[in-house]
């Protein structure tokens, strides 16, 4: 039974790469493959996350928090790949410090080490910067969420894309849960209602999604606004809304283990992201069939609807607002492009990373 490794760098928080790591394992597990799976834990730790990756038999390994006390990090790693024999180290990341990690797991002769990309830039510049020499012969396998987030990562050298696939049954459209969920919130059905799901950091710039809806309301659409998600910024975010007159007019819900049923509640889903590197809520929000509007930041990898449209966030929030009462609230299905995500399709390639 082979022995692997997963190492997420930004810790096991409710986002995007923890959602691809679930998805993955859990198709694993659904197919019978016996891996013997430990998962390194550093930073956040959600506890629902961790609760999901004990019912799919993964071993977990508390590790110290990576950027506050990197030594204690490293060395505890470093206790961990000694005693362990592991044939996989997969580390999911958006900067050249993997080669810590993946050095590290050189060293004690771990034959196959995947360095996977996941952002299209980074927030801990000087280190993937001084690291980039050392990164470049640290791994055996690069990967990438997207192409953008490749170029960013492995610049010309050679990597392959493994899609951020979904269950996408899971996202379909349900009138049931649709009226279910408008119901729990007491939202008419003649309200328009914006959707987002995302960390409450610069990076997703909730504070655009603001100006977007003061600019829909000042235009005479009765609009609301529905977030999911934590993070930094939320109470900047909040105040925000009450400076802007919108505090009864926006759903902070916090997070969520329930995205696919909010999904059905909203009318349209946005993005306005500063940067992107893959953007798997887009993916969720189009195989709900929702109209999607998302920053040209995000890569054009995701669209698999004739209703995922791109904007520049310099177009400013009025031209987001006419953008978004152009596309409607008519559901489109995606097209074919959307079965490279589905998930069963993308394992293969998966376990052709691991050696199985």
């Amino acid at each position: 039974m082979k022995k692997i490794l997963i190492i997420n760098t930004a810790g096991l928080g409710v986002g995007g790469i923890t959602q691809h790591m679930l998805n993955y394992l859990e198709a694993l597990k659904q197919k019978g493959v016996a891996l013997e799976i430990t998962v390194g834990i550093t930073g956040v730790r959600e506890a629902t996350v961790l609760n999901q990756l004990r019912g799919l038999g993964c071993n977990l390994h508390f590790l110290p928090h990576r950027q506050k006390a990197l030594g204690s990090y490293l060395r505890a790693l470093r206790r961990l790949l000694k005693s362990e024999n592991f044939e996989v180290l997969h580390v999911h990341g958006n900067s050249s410090t993997m080669a810590l990690e993946l050095n590290l797991a050189k060293f004690y002769g771990v034959p196959i080490r995947i360095a996977h990309s996941h952002n299209s830039r980074c927030s801990q510049r000087l280190g993937h910067w001084l690291l980039s020499p050392i990164f470049r012969s640290s791994y055996t396998q690069a990967v990438a969420c997207s192409e953008l987030a490749g170029r960013w990562l492995f610049g010309p050298r050679r990597f392959s894309v493994l899609p951020n696939a979904i269950d996408i049954e899971r996202y379909r459209f349900d009138v049931a849960k649709r009226k279910e969920r408008r119901l729990a919130l007491g939202v008419a059905e003649d309200t328009f209602l914006l959707g987002h799901v995302g960390n409450f950091n610069e990076q997703k710039n909730q504070a655009f999604l603001l100006e977007i809806l003061k600019q829909l309301r000042t235009a005479g659409v009765k609009a609301q606004l529905l977030l999911l998600g934590q993070g930094k910024q939320l109470a900047k975010v909040k105040a925000q809304a009450y400076a802007l007159g919108l505090a009864d007019e926006v759903y902070f819900l916090g997070l969520s283990n329930e995205v696919p049923a909010w999904l059905q509640a909203m009318d349209a889903f946005v993005l306005p992201s500063k940067w992107e590197g893959f953007g798997m809520v887009l993916l969720e929000a189009q195989v709900a069939g929702l109209p999607t509007l998302a920053s040209d930041q995000a890569p054009k990898d995701v669209q698999v609807s004739s209703q995922l449209i791109y904007l520049p966030l310099d177009a400013g929030a009025k031209r987001w607002s006419e953008q978004l009462l152009a596309l409607g609230r008519m559901r489109v299905q995606p097209d074919r492009r959307l079965e490279r995500y589905r998930l069963t399709a993308c394992l293969e390639q998966l376990q052709a990373l691991y050696g199985i």
